[in-house]
């Protein structure tokens, strides 16, 4: 612990060592808008960490967690026309896609399909086969 020793003798205020569990002690807002308030200047590094009793490294990594964050809503990985990835297409991939966006299609390829089947067999009927 630390003794502040600008005051009088009466009132001498016992501070918390800055060790790695007081950082704990800070709600996820307050955290949120120390890092905000880092960034934006509005306050020394030094005077923001007094203020919650936490360490400057501290103050440092939430204010580069905010800067992580803006730069990840404003600046994405991906733009939107960046190809993400490639798709193989092929005859058999083409036909499943336009039957299942043309349930009408599907009806008649099977129609389609049946009759050159008939045509090609004997001269049994499809379900007669053996």
């Amino acid at each position: 612990m630390m003794v502040d020793y600008g005051r009088p003798f009466f009132s001498v205020v016992l501070r918390m060592n800055r060790s790695a569990g007081a950082a704990a002690k800070p709600s996820e807002s307050d955290r949120k808008r120390l890092g905000v308030r880092a960034l934006a200047g509005s306050d020394t590094i030094g005077a923001l960490a007094e203020q919650l009793d936490v360490s400057r490294k501290f103050v440092y990594s939430q204010a580069h967690k905010v800067d992580l964050a803006l730069d990840n809503v404003f600046f994405p990985a991906a733009p939107d026309d960046e190809v993400l990835f490639h798709l193989p297409v092929t005859k058999t991939w083409l036909r499943q896609a336009t039957l299942a966006q043309n349930p009408s299609a599907a009806f008649l390829s099977t129609s389609a399909q049946t009759a050159e089947q008939a045509a090609s067999s004997s001269s049994s009927p499809p379900f007669c086969r053996e």
